[in-house]
């Protein structure tokens, strides 16, 4: 029953963030669509003066479409852990936190579930407006959509709990985190193997978007591999960010980094 209000206290503290903070989150909004503009169009001019293509895409055209809208999603999770211990632990609550939380990294991993649902919503505004001003058509399946960002992106979330243990000890890593943001969109462009799709965050994920949006697959249409390789990325990721963050809180606990600055 604990951890069930904890779920609901985290959900309410968000829609207040996102109602406070509002002209914030409809900015940031604005900007993936203006980054999107510049690399579409970008791409565009590169496509017409060469036939070869430096990335693997896919489709192409449509391929970017889909990736850079994955790519937000991924920057929806990958962004929230670390900023939430941050942002407390600058001002001062985050031990406060901690003692009135039985289990603190239940308590990020429920208020990244509450952004994935909110910024989930939001993502049908973004894959219109992308496809929009890319003026391709894509095929909606939305429960098979919703099947893989909610999967894929638990891989991305122990990406998130990495970036947040890294911050409890070392405090501002901003930079650092700004340049894995990028890293995270160059990713889902490396080569196709089994290597990237197993131990990649994101990619079998991004893959099946592609297979979704562009050749109309759903989830029935995946094979037993897809589903395994999708379940497993993110089994490993989240699995490895649970332990990373456990053990650079009781590090930052030794070193006695969590009081306010």
């Amino acid at each position: 029953m604990v951890y069930l209000y904890t779920a609901f206290a985290s959900a309410y503290k968000e829609l207040i963030y996102k109602k406070r903070y509002f002209f914030n989150t409809l900015f940031s909004m604005i900007m993936f669509y203006i980054i999107f503009f510049l690399i579409f169009n970008g791409y565009s001019l590169i496509a017409n003066r060469s036939q070869l293509s430096p990335l693997n895409l896919g489709t192409s055209l449509s391929g970017i479409v889909v990736s850079y809208y994955a790519w937000t999603m991924i920057l929806s999770i990958y962004t929230s852990t670390a900023y939430i211990v941050q942002q407390n632990q600058q001002f001062g609550t985050l031990e406060n936190i901690m003692v009135h939380s039985k289990n603190l990294s239940f308590l990020l991993v429920s208020e990244n579930l509450v952004n994935m649902l909110f910024y989930f919503v939001f993502s049908w505004i973004n894959i219109f407006v992308f496809s929009k001003i890319s003026n391709i058509s894509l095929y909606i399946n939305f429960f098979t959509v919703m099947y893989i960002i909610v999967i894929g992106l638990i891989s991305v979330l122990g990406i998130s709990l990495v970036m947040a243990g890294i911050s409890l000890i070392y405090k501002q890593i901003n930079n650092f985190m700004n340049i894995m943001q990028f890293l995270l969109l160059g990713i889902l462009f490396l080569k196709d193997t089994i290597i990237s799709r197993l131990f990649l965050p994101f990619y079998q994920a991004n893959k099946l978007l592609q297979d979704s949006f562009i050749k109309n697959l759903t989830f029935k249409n995946f094979t037993i591999h897809d589903h395994l390789l999708l379940n497993l990325n993110a089994i490993i990721f989240l699995t490895i960010g649970l332990i990373v963050f456990k053990k650079c809180l009781n590090k930052a606990k030794i070193k006695g980094t969590l009081n306010f600055y």
